[in-house]
């Protein structure tokens, strides 16, 4: 191969070219006698005459003020022998020329003469470059950054990446605590899905799999997981696919939906309750003129009953759906419920026992709403239907406020289990007294409908 030999000529043109060419200009002090000489390139950068001289005060008095005080302490430890630092350092001119504030980036190595103590720097030489923009650039990412974190605390949110090829995801306290795992752990890919609810997983890849054939690239998913403490939770799953030549990643972003679909579930719930109790409302206003009219020798009698009995009625239907109540008691709220039934003498037709006291507004609703579907189907098919039928309502409560209710039929007409439980049973049975850490149970025997309640009281 041949071999070239450069004379000092041929290097500096060379230098002079690279350097121009990566806009960096060349700076060099002078300890010895104190002279700086200062690139064109550089000249231009800080704003100084293209043919005049630099001295140190210009060089000085160009810097910000600001940093001038690092940037001074920066070259005196990478003049001092014992230290000999050469690290590149960003900082701000106020141009010569304009008084326009530009960022550059230094780097400067010093040379030094003689070894060990005597060593003593007699040349600082080094190059400056202009960065602004790239500052700029710099501070906008770290802006839009600052902005996207604001939002997804604001959001409650977690950003999460898959690397498919590899089956690694990203990791954040944010998305960990999302998921049930502590904020420090490092759960791979197999690890968060096993947290997916059954069935969840097979649901999310058949719908990720329609929409790569419709050839789209985000997914937005409801996902309910199963926390490791048994806990259920929502979140809501947004994610894009982002193609690279070494495979494929996906991003997204993960929220807390729970609330959200409780409280849909209970809207649903409520919307439920609202047909189901229009659906017997016919019914038991025939139910109820029948027996006014029935019971009474005159006609203006019974539609005097009847008239109570609708009041009384739709004063029990309104306590079932009121949750503003001022600490109703138990006794009260029996009384308002159940006063449809009776020309004014419980006694009549029920049997009612118990302690009375004061109950929260939340609770005192629920409690309702389970005596009015109990009354209501008590009128439909159970002991309310005909004369002589009676209920036998009795409760206790204990000094941890627990609630032990039952509803006894007797008297009535033969009954027994549904086909399959309506509505207003499951409602009783498996949605009314859970958030009070309680349950409900009917059961039909030969003399007619029992139902047992359990339930804490809030304080």
């Amino acid at each position: 191969m041949e071999q070239h030999s450069w004379d000092l000529s041929t290097v500096q043109r060379r230098l002079a070219i690279a350097t121009e060419a990566a806009r960096i200009g060349l700076w060099d002090w002078n300890l010895v006698t104190g002279e700086m000489v200062y690139s064109r390139r550089a000249k231009l950068i800080c704003g100084f005459d293209p043919d005049g001289d630099v001295t140190l005060d210009m060089a000085r008095g160009v810097t910000h003020p600001d940093d001038l005080p690092r940037t001074w302490s920066m070259s005196q430890r990478a003049m001092d022998p014992a230290i000999r630092a050469s690290e590149p350092y960003r900082y701000r001119l106020v141009r010569a020329d304009a008084a326009e504030v530009r960022w550059v980036l230094a780097y400067g190595q010093a040379t030094f003469d003689g070894s060990g103590s005597d060593a003593r720097c007699v040349a600082y030489t080094g190059t400056i470059q202009d960065v602004t923009e790239q500052k700029l650039g710099e501070d906008q990412v770290a802006e839009s950054e600052a902005r996207l974190r604001l939002a997804l605390d604001a959001g409650d949110m977690a950003v999460w990446e898959v690397d498919v090829v590899a089956g690694t995801v990203t990791h954040s306290p944010k998305l960990n605590m999302l998921c049930g795992f502590p904020p420090d752990a490092r759960p791979s890919v197999a690890e968060f899905q096993a947290h997916y609810a059954p069935g969840e997983l097979e649901r999310i890849h058949t719908l990720a799999a329609e929409i790569l054939a419709r050839g789209e690239k985000r997914m937005e998913a409801d996902l309910r997981l199963i926390w490791p403490d048994g806990t259920p939770k929502w979140v809501r799953l947004r994610a894009q696919e982002v193609p690279q030549s070494d495979g494929n990643r996906v991003i997204g972003v993960l929220y807390d939906i729970t609330e959200r679909k409780y409280a849909e579930e209970r809207s649903e719930l409520i919307a439920r309750e609202l047909r189901h109790r229009i659906k017997n409302s016919l019914a038991v206003l025939q139910s109820i003129a029948s027996q006014s009219i029935r019971g009474h020798a005159h006609p203006e009698d019974g539609l005097a009953a009847l008239s109570g009995r609708l009041v009384a009625l739709a004063a029990a239907a309104g306590s079932v759906s009121e949750e503003d109540w001022d600490n109703p008691s138990i006794v009260g709220l029996v009384d308002r419920v159940l006063a449809p039934h009776h020309d004014g003498d419980s006694s009549a037709r029920f049997d009612l026992a118990g302690p009375d006291m004061p109950l929260p507004a939340g609770f005192a609703s629920t409690l309702a709403l389970a005596l009015h579907e109990l009354a209501t189907n008590a009128v439909k098919y159970g002991a309310l239907s005909i004369p002589g039928g009676r209920v036998s309502l009795m409760w206790t409560v204990d000094g941890e406020r627990r609630l032990v209710l039952t509803w006894t039929e007797t008297g009535g007409p033969p009954v027994s289990p549904p086909d399959h439980a309506g509505f207003g049973t499951r409602m009783i049975e498996r949605a009314l007294f859970t958030p009070y850490n309680g349950h409900a149970s009917l059961s039909y025997t030969s003399a007619g409908v029992h139902c047992r309640i359990v339930a804490s009281i809030p304080a």
